[in-house]
């Protein structure tokens, strides 16, 4: 874990420098864990967590009748 850990943090690093140094941002970064990292700017980065194929809305056991 701590491995994968590091291995992001590294990346998130160097992403965030080339947005820096290039002015070029709104790339995606695929972290090893399999989430997304948008960097909008050198303030705003957006983390786009993985998602469990079942959640709270597709596991009801609620049914429509129409």
């Amino acid at each position: 874990m701590e491995d994968v850990e590091a291995a992001s943090s590294d990346q998130l690093r160097e992403e965030y420098k080339h947005g820096i140094l290039t002015g070029e941002w709104h790339r995606r970064l695929i972290l090893p864990n399999g989430e997304l990292v948008v960097m909008h700017g050198p303030g705003v980065m957006v983390h786009f967590l993985q998602t469990n194929a079942a959640d709270a809305f597709s596991s009801s056991s609620v049914s429509i009748k129409i």
